[in-house]
């Protein structure tokens, strides 16, 4: 270990100690010219002859003095100092570069949302024809659709599955698939995926956004939620791992009171000038209420990014940003000896330098540096020890700047839709209309005028009429127009193009196919839609590497086995290793866990069927090659079979009983033909000794025996 000594002399100079790992001896750093051979003295041993107490540093002597351990190096602050206000405006600063580079996406963004729930007009411009005694009818084509893609995700979901690599064990992997799984389900993981990936499709991004919470367990629980995709802003970055990623904002809207509970450190703050949006102040409230209100250019400006003055809210935004370090390893290479000097000042550093056997390596990293404001007020700013940032994107398409999902492309086929099917509909209303001409002699009464009105649309009436020879003349309307017809049409298929989802995505067929044709045509019908689907597994695996390190953060070995042993059911076994988990000891189980770095160099993260669709396409498959004469096990057969649980066991278990029924029949039947050759070769008296040996053997004990 590396230690600091205690201060010596009229400056009070120092040195970096090193003790060997046989706990006793050690070498110390120069300084002052001068450096000291160590050894450890223990002032008090136990009733074992073990030391116990603070040990003291006893030095070869040098310019007459010595100097005994202090404990572990002081470290800097990785911060850089800095006013509150000007981290604020900092933030602020960064916040306004992001949005304005997500600008053009996000609008988009919006838009498909209206789209998708069926506000497809341009604002106002359907209270305008209305106005005009106009129609304006909404077919919204585009919600099936993306409902098809939803069904298609849900019905083929996936689970997060660990496998070992070569320096990983399967032990381990196995367990934390486990652990993730119990984390997924206690989040109804199933659900929340199905949200961000709806997202995706509409707007063209979703959010994943793990994290540990301690408000119901002191030990923390791993949490699983989605982030709205609108409360997130991006920095730039082209990567969709946002490995090039250098900032992002996560911004939610609290009102005073809100902000005032969750960070009452900041009460008082939001109080100032520049907050006024208490129900107290009139003044302000006559001035700015219902108006556009403009950034002002004094430093207590009311900035609507920021301050909401008619809803009474603040935007509270944490900032994540890159904090870019390089980290020193110090190597004594003759006691294998390696550790991270992280955040060491540098005239330490300089002093291992001088340490005889001790070389350093410098490594580049990033932690994440948190900062969070309400409004104009600073609430924290600190380094954590996070690597990556707390949002995992799931983009549907992306390109340098700009992100688009689905739905974008298709706006103006839904737009040409609409307006062409309330263009018939007009069409319809005033000129494709029928009618009867008549003049007041036609009927000779209002009577039988009022039956004609009730009747001539009826298949066939008798009405009585002043004269046959000037009867009621009908008028045909004008037909409607075949180019307003072919447009609709026109622009219905280029929708269907355009967005690529087709009926074969469920696996439809017009005539008797086989199970595996099906699933081949389902995914011709995916052809241009892999993207999705490709992106959003992506994107799973890294929310998988991030829950094994929120793992690490808040579940001891001790915790995961206990875990485990609590999910280990009879009807339900937890299998690890090839091996039910309660077989295991559970001293291996946990030192198996201490024993592992368990990262992203230890397992790699996978998926596995979960969907009961999922299972059924698998068991298709082999059902279809055991007829075409394909060996398929029987076990597998029915493990993989679309059936419950208790029907899986018990199919089991009569496999398993007429296996053995079987196994003896051949036994029985080898011992037979057996005994017949013996038979054949040996003398009479003698055969029919073995064969009755051999068929008690073949049957049991036989009662009494058989004389010698």
């Amino acid at each position: 270990m590396l230690q600091k000594t205690t201060r010596y002399g009229k400056n009070g100079h120092y040195h970096i100690a090193y003790i060997r790992p046989d706990g006793v001896s050690g070498i110390t750093s120069k300084n002052k010219g001068h450096a000291h051979l160590i050894t450890l003295e223990y002032p008090d041993l136990d009733e074992l002859g073990n030391p116990v107490g603070n040990p003291g540093l006893i030095a070869a002597e040098e310019n007459g003095h010595t100097h005994y351990l202090a404990g572990d190096v002081d470290l800097t602050n990785p911060i850089k100092q800095q006013a509150e206000d000007d981290m604020v405006q900092e933030v602020h600063r960064l916040f306004k570069d992001a949005k304005a580079y997500e600008k053009e996406s996000r609008q988009d963004a919006e838009e498909c949302e209206d789209f998708y729930c069926g506000d497809q007009w341009e604002k106002g411009a359907a209270a305008e024809m209305e106005g005009k005694e106009r129609t304006a009818v909404t077919i919204n084509l585009i919600e099936p659709s993306m409902d098809m893609l939803s069904g298609y995700q849900r019905q083929n979901r996936s689970d997060i599955k660990y496998f070992p690599t070569e320096n990983g064990d399967t032990l381990t992997a196995d367990m934390m698939t486990e652990i993730v799984k119990n984390i997924c389900e206690r989040n109804d993981f199933t659900v929340t995926e199905t949200e961000v990936q709806d997202d995706q499709r509409i707007t063209g991004r979703g959010l994943y956004h793990p994290y540990i919470d301690h408000s119901k367990n002191l030990e923390g629980e791993v949490i699983i939620e989605k982030w709205e995709w609108d409360e997130a802003f991006f920095g730039p970055h082209n990567r969709l791992d946002c490995g090039d990623l250098e900032y992002l904002h996560k911004a939610k809207w609290f009102s005073k009171a809100k902000i005032e509970q969750m960070y009452p450190e900041v009460a008082d703050d939001i109080k100032k000038e520049g907050y006024p949006i208490d129900e107290d102040d009139k003044e302000f409230h006559q001035r700015y209420e219902g108006e556009q209100y403009e950034k002002s250019s004094n430093n207590n400006e009311i900035d609507p990014d920021f301050v909401d003055i008619v809803r009474k809210e603040f935007r509270v935004i944490e900032c994540e940003r890159k904090h870019y370090t390089r980290t020193p390893v110090f190597v004594y290479a003759d006691d294998n000896f390696v550790l991270e000097g992280t955040d060491w000042r540098r005239e330490d550093i300089a002093s291992v330098k001088t340490m005889e056997g001790f070389a350093i390596i410098y490594i580049e990293n990033n932690r994440i540096r948190t900062t969070v404001v309400a409004g104009f007020a600073f609430i924290s700013d600190e380094i954590t020890d996070e690597t990556e940032f707390s949002i995992i994107p799931v983009y549907a398409k992306k390109r340098k700047k700009k992100w688009w999902g689905k739905i974008k492309p298709a706006l103006g086929a839904q737009d040409v839709i609409n307006k062409s099917e309330s263009q018939k509909i007009d069409i319809l209303n005033k000129v494709a209309a029928y009618g009867w001409f008549h003049d007041a002699s036609t009927f000779p009464n209002v009577a039988t005028k009022k039956e004609f009105e009730e009747k001539s649309s009826s298949p066939g009436f008798n009405i009585e009429v002043t004269s046959v020879e000037r009867p009621p003349l009908k008028t045909e309307g004008v037909r409607m127009p075949a180019e307003i017809i072919e447009m609709g049409a026109a622009a219905k298929m280029n929708l269907k193009e355009i967005l690529n989802i087709n009926p074969e995505m469920l696996g439809m067929a017009g005539q008797a196919k086989s199970g595996i044709a099906m699933i081949e045509q389902k995914k011709q019908g995916l052809i241009g839609n892999e993207f999705l689907f490709d992106n959003a597994d992506f994107a799973k695996k890294q929310l998988g590497r991030r829950i094994v390190r929120l793992i690490q953060k808040c579940y001891t070995p001790e915790r995961i086995v206990r875990v485990l042993m609590s999910r280990n059911k009879p009807d339900s076994p937890v299998m690890v290793a090839g091996q039910q988990v309660d077989r295991y000891p559970r001293e291996l189980l946990m030192e198996a866990l201490s024993n592992k770095l368990i990262n992203e160099l230890d397992i790699v993260v996978g998926q596995q069927a979960h969907s009961p669709t999922q299972q059924m396409n698998n068991f298709i498959v082999m059902l279809e090659a055991a007829q075409k004469g394909i060996m398929m096990p029987p076990e597998i057969m029915i493990e993989n079979a679309p059936l419950p649980k208790e029907m899986k066991d018990r199919a089991l278990q009569s496999l398993q009983q007429m296996q053995a029924t079987q196994g003896e029949a051949e036994k029985r039947k080898s011992m037979v033909e057996l005994a017949k050759t013996l038979g054949a070769k040996l003398p009479e008296g003698l055969a029919t000794q073995i064969f009755q040996q051999i068929m008690g053997g073949a049957q049991g004990p036989q009662q009494g025996g058989m004389g010698g």
